[in-house]
Order: structure tokens, then sequence, then C-alpha cells
């Protein structure tokens, strides 16, 4: 009896066991999770209107996501120093069959996020796509001390003709303009978001290949994109990164280390909706851009704050006449108390004292451009000198006008702001209207998909984001010569035929691009820097553009480590860390 009952005692012990070790489905899941790593529930931003690198005009938000799912030749760490990136090695010198200085560049092993190598030709199509007459890319000026380069962009030569070529799937060799000698300058410039890789089979065959639906998104940074909708942004680690393979002898988590970073809407695309998650760990890390100012100030000294070569502004329309004497723009910038609206966000952003935000390189990393070039820009209001302006308008026949304005509503912080500014422009006599669209709406109205008057707007705000460590995107992006804009070569070959298209608000000052002209063709970093002090302010006494803050990132985190910006403001996650990140996987995982 002993025996048989120490038999069916093992029996059901053996079923406890089995069963214990079949489990449910979750309990599965869980486990397969788990030895891939961590699943960290963010919300690191608004969501993206695309994931082109290219795109200028994009939010300082977007710009953060860039660094997840790109990665250049170069890249620029938060102190301003170049690091290696997807360049394995560099050597430059003098051809002496021909004379030119070259640059030969060695790609690492890596691929893109669907398996195949990233190679130099992607490079190649990446550059030579910002360069084309048709394309309205104010990037083209940072790929000018190519060879022929700016002939290309101006339709006086074929892209065939271009000083870039792929000697070997995984070298790259670019030549340059004889005058150019400054190697570790483009080095730095390479480093720029706007200069990744793009494949270009996936940027002709699918229109939707980098905005929200999509379905073949194809990136070669750390991360991959597994889902972006309305309700979500879900970024999966590749794990054909740097050469990284699934297999059991190269773990893929040895260069990126969380496994998934997920991103849901479904609350809110706004830090406040957001703050319940956070509260209740369920969020790690909460981005308080756009967030009220109750919800900042319940965080304290626990918000972290990064710098954004980033700048918050207002776009005249200079084809509406309402803007075509500079004086009215002048006028409308001195009645804007910057010191009082930079207190609106929330966020410790700071009032603009010229376009070129703090942060931005000078004559070495060390120096500070905004710094050197002193304040450009009131940031207290000066209405008896508008006013004045605006009498000596009246006596010529101007006299008040309407103004209608455009700001996104992705940030809730945007139409006070303006709602704020309007009724100082009211005082002056204007009739304004403050009207917010839709994220997506803006960007594309920005980036020229649809023109800047339509529905009789004649201001758009948003943010101007820096493509370079220094101020020289942000300032030949206003040339009409250096800025990068739609060519028309229809008129001729001649090269005294080129017609050069405007920035978007219209400003084509040939003053304005004989100092960019000096700033193009600078022979070292001080005749460059001195040019680009120079640019800025011209540009701020003929206001084209009035700039109202420098953007910053503020954020909270929590049970996180490891995370990185580089000098741009794009995120590095690569060894972000979890603190007893099981505790945390989600159990409603299938795949």
């Amino acid at each position: 009896m002993k025996k048989i009952l120490a038999l069916i005692l093992a029996a059901c012990l053996l079923c406890t066991a089995l069963a214990g070790c079949s489990g449910s489905s979750d309990d599965k899941t869980a486990v397969k999770e788990e030895k891939k790593g961590a699943i960290i529930q963010t919300y690191l931003s608004n969501p993206p209107v695309s994931i082109d690198p290219s795109a200028f005009y994009s939010s300082s938000d977007a710009i953060k996501i860039m660094g997840l799912i790109y990665e250049g030749l170069t890249t620029v760490d938060e102190n301003g120093k170049v690091k290696k990136a997807l360049a394995k090695s560099w050597e430059d010198e003098v051809d002496e069959r021909d004379g030119y200085l070259k640059l030969t560049i060695t790609l690492r092993n890596s691929r893109w996020s669907d398996g195949i190598v990233v190679d130099a030709d992607d490079f190649i199509y990446a550059w030579t796509r910002i360069l084309l007459p048709e394309s309205n890319n104010e990037n083209a000026a940072m790929l000018y001390p190519i060879l022929n380069a700016k002939k290309v962009k101006e339709g006086l030569v074929s892209v065939n003709d271009l000083g870039i070529s792929a000697i070997k799937d995984n070298i790259l060799e670019i030549t340059f303009e004889k005058d150019f000698t400054d190697i570790d300058y483009f080095l730095k410039q390479l480093a720029s978001p706007a200069l990744v890789p793009l494949r270009e089979e996936v940027v002709t065959g699918d229109s939707s290949w980098a905005a929200s639906g999509g379905t073949s998104y194809v990136t070669n940074g750390p991360f991959k994109i597994k889902t972006w909708n309305s309700s979500e942004l879900t970024l999966e680690r590749s794990v054909y990164y740097r050469g990284v393979s699934d297999s059991s002898s190269n773990k893929d988590n040895k260069i990126v280390k969380p496994y998934r970073i997920v991103n849901l809407y479904s609350e809110g695309r706004k830090p406040d909706a957001q703050a319940e998650r956070y509260a209740n760990t369920e969020l790690f890390y909460l981005s308080l851009n756009g967030a009220s100012k109750d919800l900042l100030a319940s965080y304290g000294k626990k918000a972290k704050t990064e710098e954004m070569l980033s700048t918050y502004c207002i776009f005249f329309n200079l084809n509406d006449p309402l803007f075509e004497d500079v004086r009215v723009r002048q006028a409308l910038s001195l009645v804007i108390d910057r010191s009082k609206i930079a207190n609106i966000p929330g966020t410790g952003v700071e009032p603009a004292t010229g376009l070129v935000p703090y942060g931005i390189e000078d004559t070495s990393r060390r120096k500070d451009f905004r710094k050197q070039g002193g304040n450009l820009i009131s940031t207290t209001q000066d209405l008896e000198k508008a006013k004045q302006l605006l009498r000596l308008l009246s006596d010529a026949g101007v006299s008040g006008g309407k103004i209608v304005v455009e700001c996104s509503n992705g940030r809730d912080f945007e139409k006070t702001m303006m709602n704020y500014i309007a009724l100082s422009w009211v005082d002056l006599g204007f009739d304004v209207t403050v009207n917010t669209p839709n994220q997506n709406y803006l960007y594309n109205k920005a980036n020229g998909v649809y023109p800047f008057n339509q529905n009789d707007a004649n201001i758009i705000v948003m943010d101007i984001q820096s493509m370079t460590t220094d101020a020289y995107s942000m300032l030949t992006a206003f040339s009409g010569e250096y800025g990068g804009h739609f060519i028309d070569v229809t008129t001729g070959p001649d090269e005294e035929d080129v017609v050069y298209g405007s920035h978007l608000t219209g400003f084509n000052d040939p003053a304005y691009d004989e100092i960019c002209a000096k700033i193009v063709n600078a022979a070292n970093t001080k005749d460059r820097t001195a040019a680009m002090h120079e640019a800025e302010q011209y540009l701020m006494e003929q206001l084209p553009i009035a700039p109202l803050f420098f953007n910053c990132d503020k954020y909270v985190s929590q049970k996180l480590s490891g995370i990185k910006y580089d000098k741009y403001g794009r995120m590095n996650l690569t060894k972000l860390k979890q603190s007893n990140y099981k505790k945390y996987l989600p159990t409603d995982e299938t795949n």
C-alpha cells in the first residue's frame, strides 16, 4: 500500500512539474521575450511626420528619433568631437595624376534592416538626391566642397560628373574642388542627420517609405521600425546593425542592449496624456516638450534638460505685399516680448537673441557662436520704436493689414503663444487670425508640398533645425544661390542662365548670396565663421524670419540608465538599460 501511495504521489508531482514547464502561452512568451532583452515603454516624443532624413524643416522632436534608425559615416558627440560611425577608416591625399584632393572612406560591415549590405552606392544616391536641380533641399550647400556639386545642382553638368564614386562596394571616394583643403571640417559635416545613406529602390519604389502607416521601412541604424501608425511607434533592435547577427556566437544585444522601445499614443500624443502611465511605473521615459506648466512643475528638479540645435521661428511670406517693406517685418518683431513668451512653453527655453541657437560652434568647439555673436534682436518689447516705423509707413500710404498665422496643433503652447503675440500686433493696427492645422499639414507646407499662401496664410510658425554643428546650414538655407532650392534648368545651358529658386519665405537677396559665397568658399574656419556672423547679422536686419526662442529637450526618466544625446539632439539608446527589466516585460507579446 505504501508503495502504491508513493507511486501515486510521484505521479502527481511529475504532472505538476510538467504543467509548470509547459505553462500558459503568456508564460512561454515571457520567457521568449526575456531572452531577447528589455521591452521599454516610453514616450520619446510626439510622433514624427516623416523619417526622410533630408527633410530640412522638421520638428525638434523628430530629430531625436533619427539617430535611432539611421547612421551616417561620422557622428559628433555631445562635446562636439567627431567620431567614426559607419566609416571604419579614411585617408586623404592629393592625386598626383590630376592634382585633386581626394578622401577615401572605407565602410564598416553593416546591413540595412532587411539584411542587405549598406554600400558606397547608398551614400552616392542619398547625396545626389539632395543635389538634383528639381529638388528643394536646403542641405545641398553642405556638399558643395565636392567637385562639381554646385554645378550638378544648377543643372550645368550631369550627376555622373559629381566627384563621388564607389571604388569598391565598401569604399567611397570623394574628390574635392581645387580650392578646398579642410578635410577635418568636411568630416564633421558628414555627421549631419541629412547625409545618412538611403536605398534607391526603397525611396523610388514606395511612396510611403518615409510616412506613418507605410509598409516598407528600411533603415540602417541600431533600431528598425517594427510598427508605426497613429497609435504606436515601436522600434526593435536590428539584428543586422554593424554586422551583428542573431546567431548564438554573436548575440545582437552585445551592441544594442534594449530589444524594443515602445511608444504608445493611444492615450494621447501630448505629455499630459501620458503622465498617469509614468506615475504608475508603466512608462519609463517621458518627454515633456509641449507639457502643461502644472505637469512640468510637478517634476521640478527631476526633469532633465538637453540642448537642441533648433530655433522656434516666425516665417513671413515675403510674396505677400503686406510684408514687402522690411519695416513692417521689423515692427512686428519689435513688439514681441521674447522674455515673456519663453515662459509659455515652461520647459526652460531661452528667448531668441538671433537665429542661431546656443550650442552652435564658433571658431572652435570650445567657443559658442551665439555668445560670440551677441544679441542681434531684442528680447523685450519696444512698442514705441515699432509704432515709429509704422508711422513712417503710414506716411507712405501703408497702414494695417490682414495677418493669418498657422502654427502646429502638436503642442498646446504654440497657439497660446501666438495668440499672445497677436494681441501686440492688433495694438499696431493689424487684423490677426491664428489657425492651428495639424502637424502633417504644416510640415508639408514648410517643405514645399503645399504653397505658402494656401488659405491666405501669410505667416507660418515652426522650428528650424541646424543640420550642421556650426551655423552653416541654418544660414545658407536663406540664400537663393546657395540654399539648395529648386532651380529652373529649362532656360539654357549657360551659367548666366541659371534661375535660382527662393527660400520658402520668398527671400532671395543678391547681397545675402554674396555673403553666403564667402561662407561656402572659405579656406579656413576663421574666415568661414566671420562670414557666418556677417550673414546672421544681415538676416536679422532683413527679417524674413523672426526667431522666438531656442528649443531644448526636457524629460524625466525612471529605472533607466545609458540615455545619451549627440550634438544635434539625436538620441543614442544603444546602451540603454532598464533595472530589473524582466519585471516589466509585457505579457501580451506574441512575437
